[in-house]
């Protein structure tokens, strides 16, 4: 056999790929990154919706106007499509996390502002990344790894902005301080948005955040206030 000739199974295994390309295009008048694109906000959108279980191959094909081929010439399988959606869910997040620190400064104002947009702007992802976190059934563990590597991220950047806009009272608060605080701060935006969710209290946005962020410099307060009682107290017993 000559080294450039195929077998005939290799000629075939190339044959769903390239019908999955004309197909796709003959489907779609955009070019292959729009197409691609506009299969990743609408699965997105519906995975927030109903689920991953809930969201078939046919649903989104449906939905984009879009053979079956071209999901697979660009994702490969569902599997596929499922890591491309959380990974462009988790950096569009990231990105709105990063800007709400950026643009708040100093002001606690400004940072609640940001916040309250990206819940208006992003509320499909912070849906999916609910249901893919709580999803513990799903086939894949490296979906949940993903969903805490994002939830890890974001701590991190609210502990910045904790540091930066929250009024605690002492310069050199202890290391694990903003951590502690990120994480209590994370929790409260969970339960506000699924009561934006669930109860349709988008009215009541702002005064939940400013309430929470008044919470929140109450609690590194007192917690400053029990680390100085305690060391006052270890140093009397010396």
């Amino acid at each position: 056999m000559l080294c450039g000739s195929r077998t005939r199974s290799q000629r075939r295994s190339t044959m769903p790929a390239r019908n999955a390309k004309r197909n796709g295009e003959a489907r779609s008048d955009d070019a292959g990154g729009d197409t691609k694109q506009r299969i990743l906000d609408v699965t997105t959108e519906l995975m927030s919706q109903r689920g991953y279980a809930g969201t078939s191959i046919s649903t989104i094909c449906e939905a984009t106007d879009l053979a079956p081929p071209a999901i697979y010439w660009h994702f490969g399988n569902k599997e596929g499509l499922l890591a491309a959606v959380i990974e462009a869910s988790v950096t569009r997040w990231h990105a709105e996390l990063v800007r709400a620190v950026d643009d708040a400064g100093r002001s606690m104002d400004s940072f609640r502002k940001v916040i309250a947009d990206s819940f208006r702007r992003q509320p499909q992802i912070l849906r999916l990344m609910l249901f893919m976190g709580l999803d513990r059934h799903h086939p894949d563990p490296e979906v949940r790894a993903t969903v805490q590597r994002m939830r890890a991220g974001a701590r991190d950047l609210l502990a910045g902005a904790i540091a930066t806009v929250v009024p605690l009272g002492d310069p050199e608060p202890p290391a694990d301080l903003h951590q502690k605080l990120a994480r209590l701060m994370l929790v409260h935006l969970d339960g506000i948005f699924l009561a934006l969710e669930i109860d349709e209290i988008d009215e009541e946005l702002d005064e939940l955040l400013e309430m929470m962020q008044t919470g929140i410099a109450a609690v590194g307060m007192q917690l400053l206030d029990d680390r100085s009682r305690r060391q006052a107290g270890g140093a009397r017993h010396r």
